[in-house]
Parts: structure tokens; sequence; C-alpha cells
């Protein structure tokens, strides 16, 4: 996810009467125009491409609505379906990178690191569409878990109960989260 100041992206979103997910999906966009160039002044020979599919599944992504429950807590299923989505990205992700790196042998790593970011998120959004999931729920679970993440070592006690709630099934699914968490 983007690493924004939430109080920047609340006033923005105030500002421009839009949901942040919608304000994420317009950066992703954003970027999945300009990207090929900003790769392109790094060195990269191929850039990776664009097609219209792609670009379909990025605005349709940015249409998606959805209301995190109001107590916060996660739901078990909710959580096995980002692990199965997640692994589907990280799959998708490495062959474009395997087709990339056939293609094209001669780039820099801070242009590689500028594609691959770019080739993740696309993966991830193509992997939660294509599995006819919400992007905006997937995006809130996301937040959700890496939240969770940083609290799971605090005793639960001390936590709300939604947070609690969460930390709990952390735990019990953690070792299948912490690698998709930590992958990109």
């Amino acid at each position: 996810m983007l690493n924004t100041n939430p109080r920047i992206g609340t006033l923005i979103t105030q500002y421009l009467n839009i949901n942040v997910y919608t304000l994420y999906i317009a950066i992703l966009y954003f970027l999945l125009i300009f990207t090929p160039s900003l790769c392109l002044s790094h060195g990269s020979i191929n850039p990776p491409s664009i097609d219209q599919s792609q670009l379909r599944v990025v605005k349709e992504a940015s249409s998606d609505i959805y209301t995190p429950p109001t107590d916060g807590k996660l739901t078990e299923n909710q959580i096995i379906d980002f692990i199965e989505l997640s692994q589907n990205a990280i799959d998708k992700y490495e062959d474009m990178i395997d087709k990339a790196n056939h293609v094209n042998t001669h780039t820099n790593s801070e242009s590689q690191s500028n594609c691959n970011y770019y080739q993740y998120k696309l993966a991830t959004i193509t992997s939660v569409k294509s599995n006819d999931y919400n992007w905006a729920e997937h995006d809130w679970i996301t937040r959700q878990l890496i939240q969770t993440m940083h609290l799971y070592k605090l005793d639960t006690k001390s936590l709300d109960s939604a947070a609690a709630h969460n930390v709990n099934l952390f735990k019990k699914l953690k070792s299948q989260l912490l690698p998709i968490i930590n992958y990109c």
C-alpha cells in the first residue's frame, strides 16, 4: 500500500469528496500510465507493457465500494480469501518478472524496483478482480492485517475487542500471513 500521511489523505479526500479507495486507485492508474516513462528515464530498455485489458481491470477496481464493519473485525473467511488471492497475485507477479527478465537483461536496480512495484500492484489487482472479489474490501483487509501484524506481539488484554479479535485470527493464520504481508 501507499505510505501516506493519514491526515493529508483525509484532507485530500475531503477536499475532492472522494473515498480513500478511489484515491489509491487513481494514483495507481496514474502510475500505470507514467511508470514506463519512469523506467525509461532510469535506463530500462524495455519498460513493462500496459495493455488495454490491464487498464480496464484497474478502472473496474476503482469503482469497487466496500463499507467496513463498524466493529472493525476481520472474519476468518476474509483472511483465508486474502491468503488465496495474495498467493495468486504473487504467482502472477513472479510470472511477470520471469517474462521481463527474459526480454530485458540490462536494467539497473533502481529501474527494476520501480517496475517491480508497478507489476506487483497490477498482479494484485488482477488477482482480486479476476476472482470476482471486491478490490476495496481487499484493500481494507490488507490494511487491517498490516496494522494487526504490528499488534500481535502485545498482550491482547490491553487491546480493544476488535484489535484483540483480529490479533487472535492473525496468530491462528500467522504462518500463512507473514510471508505474504512481507513479500513486497
